[in-house]
């Protein structure tokens, strides 16, 4: 049985579309505060800035994956609190108690939101880049960037090597993942433009500037099935996800 109301900051398909299209509920400000959205576009955004900077010193292919400093150290923090601010966000949006969160919680994130089944291909590194970032979330709720985040941060000392340039990049792979399974149309402004497209080649695929994002391919029992110009006038169009 498809979900017959849309859930706060989780982007799923309508049944009745044969590809990824225009979602109105999505522009509704109680799917999300619109500012708090635009802010967390462009935290990614200026971020992405920032590791296209450091890319100027270090060229971004495999022979320099293990490369660390007090920049991508930096880089990696500021990702991975992107990150958390993103999970904590959408959890709180569906009523779950972000007071002492880890990424244990985050991960259930992944029962609705398919996060380890998006794929992203991207020129941010050389040769071109595709991977499925968030994939080890099939099967635990580790993540080898965001450990290497944490034991960077709480023995910079002994683990600074942690803090690398690979890390920094899938990092920031996963950070447009989670942003594109929330807002995906404006996902497009990460690069500074607004020309993201949805391949017809491809109907399950995002095209901006940098990144091509492919979405889960969902049953029709995973999507959502309502009509939105009769449901937002109700009191509570909105269901809140019950994470288990």
């Amino acid at each position: 049985m498809a979900i017959s109301k849309p859930y706060p900051r989780i982007f799923i398909p309508m049944d009745s579309d044969t590809e990824i299209s225009s979602s109105p509920y999505l522009e509704d400000n109680r799917y999300v505060d619109n500012r708090e959205a635009s802010s967390l576009i462009n935290a990614a955004a200026l971020i992405i800035d920032d590791y296209m900077s450091l890319c100027e010193y270090i060229e971004p292919v495999n022979k320099n994956k293990n490369t660390y400093s007090h920049r991508t150290y930096e880089l990696l923090l500021r990702v991975a609190t992107e990150f958390e601010a993103n999970c904590k966000g959408i959890l709180e949006a569906n009523g779950y108690n972000v007071s002492h969160v880890n990424i244990k919680d985050y991960c259930k994130l992944n029962q609705v939101m398919l996060l380890d089944q998006y794929k992203i291909k991207t020129s941010l590194w050389s040769p071109e880049q595709t991977l499925m970032p968030l994939s080890e979330w099939s099967t635990g709720h580790s993540l080898t960037w965001y450990n290497a985040y944490n034991d960077s941060k709480h023995n910079r000392f002994s683990n600074f090597d942690k803090a690398s340039f690979e890390n920094v990049f899938k990092g920031i792979c996963s950070l447009v993942v989670l942003l594109a399974a929330q807002f995906p149309f404006m996902v497009g402004r990460i690069s500074g433009r607004s020309n993201l497209i949805f391949t017809t080649d491809e109907p399950n695929t995002l095209l901006t500037s940098d990144f091509s994002i492919e979405f889960p391919t969902r049953q029709d029992s995973q999507k959502y099935s309502f009509d939105w110009n009769t449901l937002k006038c109700d009191a509570s169009p909105f269901d809140k996800y019950q994470f288990s």
